[in-house]
């Protein structure tokens, strides 16, 4: 297994859906997977260390395994079938040696695992056949340097209740995300393997 790191999440240039772009920093490879709408806002909010004044779902989730002092060990994006991901979430109880390995969509639980604070790992089959070379360095550091000022300012301009200045910036957000976020991605959809 591979580890990797969140790099952030973005909209398609492809299909206008979401993507949660996984970066594995030994290999300077990108893993995108398509996400939903609600996930993808789920993992921006904890990578943008925003709190909603109720907790969402992903939140409730993570607060009820630690009041249950279960701990989520490790996630695991474990295959790739006809362009679907697969992952699983590995957990255990305080007071057992025993890990319990639980099929859920890597968007779930990549939003889990920014919560609890655990390693997110990438199988070598899926890396080898769903990731593609990272960017420069350089450029990405000044495009997510940018993207975080204009996410900071929509945010302020959404609590300041400036929605048109808001507008403007949500749509140089996309623009932008689409920049970032421009490689070709080989997996259509994220869906839990139970049907």
């Amino acid at each position: 297994m591979i580890p990797v790191r969140v790099h952030g999440v973005g909209m398609s240039p492809h299909n206008q859906g979401f993507i949660a772009l996984l970066m594995d920093d030994t290999f300077n490879k990108w893993l995108p997977i398509y996400i939903g709408s609600f996930e993808a806002q789920a993992i921006a909010m904890e990578l943008d260390d925003f709190q909603p004044p109720r907790p969402m779902t992903h939140d409730l989730i993570a607060k009820l395994l630690t009041e249950l002092e279960v701990e989520i060990k490790r996630i695991e994006v474990n295959d790739l079938r006809d362009g679907t991901f697969y992952a699983n979430i590995v957990v255990q109880p305080q007071n057992s040696e025993q890990e319990i390995i639980i099929d859920a969509r890597p968007s779930d639980s990549i939003a889990l695992a920014l919560r609890a604070g655990s390693d997110i790992y990438v199988s070598e089959k899926v890396m080898e056949e769903a990731s593609i070379p990272a960017q420069s360095k350089d450029s990405e550091s000044e495009d997510n340097k940018r993207l975080k000022l204009l996410q900071h300012r929509l945010k302020r301009a959404v609590e300041e209740e400036d929605f048109e200045q808001a507008a403007e910036l949500r749509d140089e957000i996309k623009d932008l995300q689409k920049k970032i976020h421009s490689p070709e991605v080989t997996a259509e959809n994220d869906q839990s393997s139970t049907p």
